[in-house]
């Protein structure tokens, strides 16, 4: 009984640390795409607050009326990946490491805040 619990305690373990490391295998050819932004309402200055489409193009360079025409780099996170958006020349707002949702039920998503439940969808 004690090693029945034991495997299916592992085969847990298996199965979550799947999912949580689903951004991992996200490809530039996957994110390059147009996005809009969802629950922008929010005090956090550093944050788009208001409505946004953001294009990422392919080779890095990124069009939004938050961020202008600036460009996006992938990093590695750990055992994610994240996407770091650089605004363009001369724009005061700060560049942003948002997080990559990947999920089987719905569109990518470029999560901003957490706490907020602010992320860029994608739309196609």
């Amino acid at each position: 009984m004690n090693r029945r619990l034991l495997v299916l305690a592992f085969a847990v373990l298996v199965i979550g640390l799947c999912f949580s490391i689903s951004s991992w295998s996200v490809s530039e050819s996957e994110i390059v795409g147009t996005y809009v932004n969802r629950n922008y309402r929010n005090p956090i200055a550093e944050l788009p607050h208001m409505p946004d489409t953001l294009v990422l193009l392919p080779q890095g360079h990124l069009i939004s009326r938050y961020y202008g025409r600036g460009s996006y780099t992938i990093e590695m996170h750990g055992l994610g990946k994240k996407l770091l958006l650089k605004p363009g020349s001369g724009s005061a707002v700060a560049p942003s490491m948002v997080g990559i949702d990947v999920s089987i039920d719905r569109d990518l998503r470029l999560i901003m805040s957490t706490d907020f439940d602010q992320y860029y969808e994608k739309l196609e």
